[in-house]
């Protein structure tokens, strides 16, 4: 499979003004931007369009981020998850860091801090798809002599 010409990433948010804003920064960028507003529909859109990061709000109207994490355990290719939050405190960022996650968002976005957080997931999260991909050779054996 060839690498991920185009940045994309899910948004998995019930709040529509989060949609529209980074919507737009996504568009701005030239970058694909999936939304879904449940986990359900998060989860259908990952097994149609795979993408390396996932965003969700930290409580979503059906379950929570650590649910949001959980499903994406059992893709083939595990996206790497970027969790937001109004309240994003150093408990939750221990918290999602220990549980598996990459990384946390704080809200009000900061289009900056959103930048610099999606382009260094994104770059994780392809190289680690590329090197899952790469076929597994045998290993080399030294011997002392």
């Amino acid at each position: 499979m060839a690498m991920i010409t185009t940045r994309s990433a899910l948004l998995v948010s019930a709040v529509e003004e989060d949609h529209e804003f980074l919507g737009q920064v996504f568009t701005q960028q030239g970058w694909i931007l999936y939304k879904a507003r449940t986990l359900e529909s998060a989860v259908d859109s990952l097994r149609r369009n795979p993408v390396p990061v996932v965003m969700t709000e930290r409580d979503l109207p059906h379950g929570d981020w650590k649910d949001v994490l959980a499903a994406i355990q059992q893709l083939p290719r595990t996206p790497l998850l970027i969790v937001t939050a109004r309240l994003a405190d150093e408990y939750l960022w221990a918290e999602v860091l220990n549980l598996g996650g990459h990384d946390v968002l704080s809200q009000p976005f900061q289009v900056t801090e959103l930048l610099w957080v999606f382009g260094n997931a994104w770059r994780t999260g392809e190289n680690n798809w590329t090197q899952a991909l790469k076929p597994k050779g045998r290993p080399v054996l030294a011997y002392a002599q």
